[in-house]
């Protein structure tokens, strides 16, 4: 009747509504963690910029507690799937079928999981060594680099079609890194000596630099080779994780997660046993633990982005996070931004606008106003 028609369809724009704010909380809080994790590692630096505890242990933390995290969640749509149960489905993503919280999982299916283990434990603890070469708006910028070797990954693996004025994205794209590259110091500034406070060219702010060399931007060449490696490992692990949990389409992205992070936690602890013989909470402070906890809810989010929509949209927040760092670095470690960022940053957003043509590609060519978790799909109604 016209009634019930109009009742579904009121039921289904509220529907619509609420999954657009959860996917838009999803995203913000995703931006949010990804632009401040640089800051909070620059904060935990010791005077002379050294990392004060082993990347290795903070990793294997990581893992352990996004490990911990999935748990819960597989357990309960276990128990929704039983016959038994009075719950709902708890459903994340646009399904055609039931999710299946375990499954048929061959010791194959499972084993896949373990090549993106390996390579987010490489990149994880190059993110950390990366904060003793560069400042944090430039390691933000700089990780923008994801998006040439993502997208070029995603044609070779995945087979989407890049268009010509996506090409001329990417190459604006390695410009700006090259601007805020050329712009910026090489080397760190020597700050053995300490200015005089009685003197006559005592200046507060460069005080605080010489105590925070984050204060001032800077690029080693070490810096740049290994972020250059960091961005094609970062690419790779992210198509991959994309292409295995899509292949398995009524599987829970809890249950694929919690696989992944068994292995991460299997290999990051032989890691740390391997490089510092046990799991040290040597020089860790209650930022650290920060980090630990919203790197840990980052991954589970990063897991739904990539099981129901794609790697660009991750892309998107990187680039995005990108002013966050520079804010938040510049209001907490006083960091002088110059020139050369400003240009770099105008060319990256220029670059994503020319990327996504001011759209965000989602599963099935949907744009983001039909991007839902829990939408049903109008035949289904």
């Amino acid at each position: 009747t016209h009634t019930q028609h109009t009742h579904t369809r009121t039921m289904g724009s509220a529907r619509e509504a609420v999954n657009l704010l959860l996917w838009a909380g999803l995203v913000v809080s995703s931006l949010a963690i990804t632009g401040s994790h640089s800051v909070l590692l620059a904060l935990c630096k010791d005077p002379d910029g050294s990392i004060p505890f082993r990347s290795a242990s903070v990793v294997t933390l990581q893992e352990l507690l996004k490990l911990v995290l999935c748990l819960p969640a597989v357990a309960l749509q276990q128990y929704q799937a039983s016959p038994s149960s009075p719950l709902p489905q708890l459903s994340v993503g646009n399904k055609s079928g039931p999710v299946r919280a375990c499954g048929d999982w061959t010791p194959l299916a499972v084993g896949l999981y373990s090549v993106p283990a390996v390579l987010y434990a490489i990149n994880n603890n190059l993110a950390v060594f990366l904060q003793t070469q560069m400042d944090p708006a430039s390691f933000q910028l700089l990780c923008n680099m994801k998006i040439g070797t993502t997208a070029l990954l995603h044609r070779l693996l995945i087979g989407t079609r890049i268009t010509t004025v996506q090409y001329v994205a990417l190459v604006l794209l390695a410009v700006a890194g090259a601007v805020n590259t050329l712009g910026t110091d090489r080397r760190r500034r020597n700050f053995d000596a300490l200015p005089d406070q009685h003197g006559d060219f005592y200046d507060e702010r460069f005080f605080f630099a010489a105590l925070h060399p984050d204060s001032t931007m800077f690029i080693t060449q070490l810096g740049l080779l290994v972020m250059l490696g960091y961005c094609c490992i970062s690419g790779l692990s992210g198509v991959y994780t994309e292409r295995i949990m899509k292949r398995r389409t009524h599987s829970s992205v809890f249950m694929q997660s919690a696989i992944l992070y068994s292995f991460g936690v299997i290999i990051n602890t032989l890691t740390a046993l391997w490089t510092d013989g046990t799991i040290s909470l040597q020089g860790f402070s209650g930022l650290t633990w920060v980090i630990i906890v919203t790197q840990a809810v980052n991954g589970l989010l990063y897991s739904i982005i990539m099981k129901h929509a794609n790697n660009f949209l991750r892309l998107f927040i990187i680039a995005g996070a990108m002013l966050i760092s520079a804010g938040l670095a510049h209001w907490l470690l006083a960091l002088a931004i110059g020139q050369p960022f400003f240009v770099s940053g105008g060319l990256v957003l220029l670059a994503g606008m020319l990327f996504y043509n001011s759209r965000l590609v989602c599963p099935a060519g949907r744009t983001l106003p039909n991007f839902s978790v829990l939408r049903q799909r109008k035949h289904e109604v």
